[in-house]
């Protein structure tokens, strides 16, 4: 039997070995939730022209003085274009966001103007040159940089890239995902009744939510009961059509536990067996060409565990998305006394935030039988000593927005 590996180990061990899903490129409009692959810059400068920021008038240098009294000349709206100079003793009407006229200085507010008649207008104030003007590219220049490789986008970045004149954009592929549940006492349908040894099957429902919000198309969900030769019918299957195949059950060494023998069977490559992190600790990791395989554990809260610390991160990371398995950090509330063992502890926190710091309280059931305290869990903690005293910052991963 192969021995555990350490829990930094492993994660190394899935980078090192997780392929890559590609990239191709996309409309802009088509790419929500995507992840960039290449830098993204600005096509236009923007504003494509010098416009006026308020309704009003457009005057020159030599009126921005209380009391001016200013011939108006015509008038410009969004989307028109300027047909005369603005020259002293004269204004121009422009609304906001129109082009404003060659000659202008400043474009005085509506609210700062007295109308006298159609065609005249008074200055009641003294007005600053560059007054309610964004000039051309004050947002932005041609070609410059909006966005970096790995960036998620969100309707946010697709507004900019969009209002900069970007088209098309290089994104990573999106991974199609397998899950395969695996356990004959396992009930998918909830509307069927429970008999003796049977539970209902939770982590395909689990494992399903967390891979799709980050963008993982899951195209496959099987149940498949303690029968060697049928898991190995659907891990074949899987292999030929998903990029991600989550199996979850039969990974450690019992009478039952078929997965491993599943996947060295379809030809692919295990790279991980078993890892020291509890709970958890039988994960397998293997490849197959450009398909990578994850065996989890049967245990709901232990599955979680093991998706969201070690399995998300590296998928994310194989998505072009910088990740790690705790990329925050928090203050302990409370004194932790545990009996020492070499495993990395991935605890359950409740998450809060005082005065602007973040703070973890895992004083819950850490039982693997338990999946309720889900419910009150905003993070996982990472605890590798016995002993940890209240007010210590330790590692955390985020599970659950505040």
């Amino acid at each position: 039997m192969e021995s555990p590996i350490l829990f930094d180990d492993a994660f190394y061990e899935i980078l090192r070995h997780m392929p890559s899903f590609g990239t191709e490129r996309l409309p802009v409009s088509q790419a929500l939730g995507r992840v960039l692959a290449q830098d993204a810059a600005s096509r236009v400068n923007v504003p494509p022209f010098s416009r006026s920021m308020m309704d009003g008038y457009a005057i020159h240098a030599d009126n921005l003085h209380r009391g001016e009294m200013l011939k108006v000349l015509n008038t410009v709206a969004a989307g028109a274009t300027p047909t005369v100079t603005v020259t002293p003793g004269h204004a121009v009407r422009v609304m906001t966001g129109a082009p404003i006229p060659d000659g202008t200085a400043a474009v005085v507010r509506d609210e700062w103007c007295d109308v006298i008649d159609e065609s005249t207008i008074q200055v009641l104030k003294v007005i600053v040159r560059g007054e309610s003007i964004q000039h051309q590219g004050e947002d932005g220049p041609r070609q410059t940089k909006l966005l970096s490789s790995g960036t998620r986008l969100t309707e946010l970045e697709l507004a900019v890239l969009q209002t900069f004149g970007v088209t098309s954009i290089e994104v990573r592929k999106t991974p199609v995902a397998t899950l395969l549940i695996t356990g004959s006492e396992l009930v998918q349908d909830t509307e069927q009744e429970l008999h003796g040894g049977q539970i209902y099957g939770t982590n395909d429902i689990l494992l399903r939510g967390a891979l799709e919000k980050d963008g993982v198309l899951v195209e496959r969900v099987a149940y498949i009961p303690d029968d060697p030769m049928l898991l190995q019918e659907a891990v074949e299957t899987a292999r030929q059509s998903s990029d991600l195949v989550i199996l979850t059950g039969g990974v450690s060494v019992g009478d039952f536990d078929y997965t491993p023998s599943a996947i060295e069977a379809s030809g692919s490559t295990i790279h991980i067996r078993k890892v020291l992190m509890r709970p958890g600790s039988p994960l397998l990791f293997a490849t197959s060409g450009q398909t990578a395989f994850f065996g989890l554990s049967g245990n709901p809260a232990a599955c979680f565990a093991q998706f969201s610390v070690l399995v998300r991160p590296a998928i994310r990371r194989a998505m072009g998305q910088d990740d790690s398995p705790f990329p925050h950090s928090a203050v302990l509330t409370h004194d932790l006394s545990l009996k020492p063992i070499k495993h990395t502890r991935v605890q359950r926190a409740r998450l809060s935030v005082e005065n602007g710091s973040l703070y973890v309280d895992s004083q819950m059931s850490q039982s693997s039988g338990v999946i309720s305290s889900l419910l009150q869990t905003g993070a996982y903690i990472r605890v590798n000593e016995s002993e940890l005293k209240a007010g210590t910052v330790v590692p955390i991963r985020i599970i659950r927005e505040l």
